[in-house]
């Protein structure tokens, strides 16, 4: 058996060795998604109970929940296997502390979007969650939210409305303001007052109670992080190449799979601080694309599990730039990392101030709040942003064609040369052809006559040096892969595509009329119907259908070596027409 090398052994070794890995695979760890409670995760024999004021400052649970019924706050955990008593003494009792709203301020009516305007306010709300036992001895105080806290928000004409089963904050966000005068939006909040200051108190009470749920499960259940814990390994050449970068791979997979099995230990933190030491040393910002990918989102992992969430963050940021868009290994840390943060914070102190941005609601309400400090200056984002809109969709209509000079050939091979032919791909309020008609009527104007083809009449079609052909796409299942426009269309039909790639029958097209990484189509042979790439990557049936026998490329397919990109799809193409 090989000997283990040392992580401290591996450091020496240094970083030129392992530049030449190839792109190394995001590899799921062990069979568990959940936890143990970060301080003391309570049985199925033991029971608690969780408590929450019963009346504030402006809102008492004598009324109707402010919010609707599905602003509802019921008081159980999930993710705890010790059971709930709310009629005996319970082993824990976690009591939700708050005097309610304080500081309460209302602004004057600021401008919002369109010309409409909204009424910012500020309050606190002092709020700590007390851990006690059986006794009634306080265990443990954790501050929610201190009283120096302030918290901005805005009150807009859909304010008081009733939230959507599944909302994850209660304070409804601001889509549009009041279009009356100021003095007419000051009467109506002088009028409403008490209702929306109770609205506001409801609010933050229910936003905190969330929270606590998180912290109880955090600390005392089986935290569920939705997502196994991923590992990137090497290829199977690579690990005998690199055993010593493999050994340490290994190692850190042990070390994961136990902080699943197990508690998370001083032992185990320290393992687990010294692979992220390892990972973070073999790699810099000049690294391969492949060697930050492995080592900066493995050695985030490490530093998560060890309890560092700030070296985390920093070298998660580092993969995040080279992990694809849909890489299984960024979902899979979204999911894990606000669970393990949050009991990081847990595990260290009895007394200590939770940072809101762990939770998703919280964490909503920071970034909405931020935007609300000064409304002129958000006003001017706003503009920012509708520019770069309008700049981005003014560069996406030069994929329409527009009255331009070229030829047709059609299926029986005769040729009409057009003064002008019009292809429209995107919303365009210059052209007016039916959003389900996008990509699929060329407008052609030959001598005295105004025509339209279709694609099954149509062999190909010269736009000046751009060739455009007719394409079929297999509709099957009719896969909706996001238009640039807000056109709900299928996917499915008759198309002008532009060729982009062939390699003797196989070739493949980009459908202008779809987004540039969905709108990719394989063809096997001339004769036979497109399909989309993105299908073939991830539907299985789908693949084996069009592939049939190919071994090659069915290998290249289950071990995620072909790209989502332009180089992925010519890669495709190349070894599909050797399978052919």
């Amino acid at each position: 058996m090989k000997k283990t090398v040392t992580l401290l052994a591996m450091l020496i070794i240094g970083l030129a060795a392992y530049s030449q890995i190839k792109k190394p695979d995001a590899t799921s760890v062990g069979n568990s998604k959940r936890l143990k409670g970060a301080v003391q995760p309570l049985s199925e024999l033991q029971t608690y109970n969780f408590v929450i004021p019963k009346k504030l400052v402006y809102w008492t649970d004598a009324t109707k929940p402010p919010g609707g019924f599905h602003a509802n706050i019921l008081l159980s955990v999930t993710d705890m296997k010790a059971k709930i008593d709310t009629k005996n003494v319970s082993d824990y009792t976690f009591t939700l502390t708050t005097p309610g709203i304080q500081n309460l301020k209302f602004g004057y009516p600021a401008n919002f979007i369109d010309k409409s305007k909204v009424v910012p306010y500020t309050y606190t709300f002092p709020c700590k969650l007390q851990v006690s036992n059986k006794d009634g001895e306080i265990l443990r105080t954790y501050i929610l939210s201190s009283d120096t806290t302030y918290y901005t928000w805005v009150i807009h004409p859909n304010f008081l409305d009733d939230i959507a089963m599944g909302e994850q904050t209660l304070t409804p966000y601001a889509k549009a303001g009041f279009t009356q005068s100021d003095d007419q939006i000051m009467e109506y909040i002088t009028k409403n007052k008490s209702v929306i200051a109770a609205r506001i108190e409801y609010g933050a009470l229910y936003d905190h109670e969330k929270l606590a749920e998180d912290i109880i499960a955090a600390a005392y259940g089986y935290p569920n992080t939705q997502s196994k814990p991923v590992v990137f390994t090497l290829n199977k050449k690579d690990k005998l190449q690199f055993s010593e970068l493999n050994d340490a791979i290994d190692q850190l997979t042990t070390q994961i799979t136990k902080a699943y099995t197990d508690s998370i230990d001083d032992d185990l933190q320290s393992q687990l601080l010294l692979s992220g030491n390892f990972f973070e040393s073999a790699y810099t910002t000049n690294s391969t694309k492949e060697m930050i990918q492995l080592c900066a989102f493995n050695a985030a992992m490490a530093y998560l599990l060890a309890g560092d969430n700030n070296r985390a963050t920093i070298n998660y940021k580092n993969a995040d730039k080279v992990l694809g868009m849909f890489s299984s290994a960024s979902f899979a840390y979204g999911y894990i990392f606000p669970k393990v943060s949050l009991m990081n914070q847990l595990r260290t102190e009895d007394h200590v101030l939770i940072t809101p941005y762990l939770t998703t609601a919280m964490q909503k309400r920071k970034e909405y709040e931020e935007k609300l400090k000064g409304l002129l200056i958000y006003q001017k984002e706003e503009n920012a942003k509708l520019l770069a809109q309008a700049t981005e969709k003014a560069a996406l209509r030069k994929r329409n064609i527009k009255k331009k000079p070229g030829y047709v050939i059609l299926k029986n091979g005769d040729k009409i040369v057009c003064e002008t032919i019009s292809i429209q791909y995107v919303e365009d309020p210059e052209m007016k052809i039916d959003a389900l008609l996008w990509g699929k009527v060329a407008e052609i104007h030959s001598g005295n006559k105004f025509l339209d083809y279709v694609p099954r009449d149509v062999q190909y079609i010269m736009i000046e040096e751009e060739r455009y052909e007719s394409v079929s796409i297999d509709n099957g299942r009719g896969f909706n892969a996001g238009y640039i426009s807000d056109a709900n269309m299928e996917i499915k039909g008759d198309y002008f595509m532009r060729p982009l790639y062939q390699n003797g029958d196989c070739a493949a097209f980009i459908n202008p009329a779809m987004i540039s990484t969905t709108g990719y189509f394989i063809r096997k042979h001339p004769d036979e119907k497109v399909q989309l790439f993105y299908q073939l990557l991830q539907d299985d049936k789908k693949k084996k259908e069009f592939i049939g026998t190919c071994p090659l490329l069915q290998k290249k397919l289950d071990t995620k070596t072909i790209t989502f990109d332009e180089q992925g799809v010519k890669q495709f193409v190349d070894l599909l027409q050797e399978c052919l």
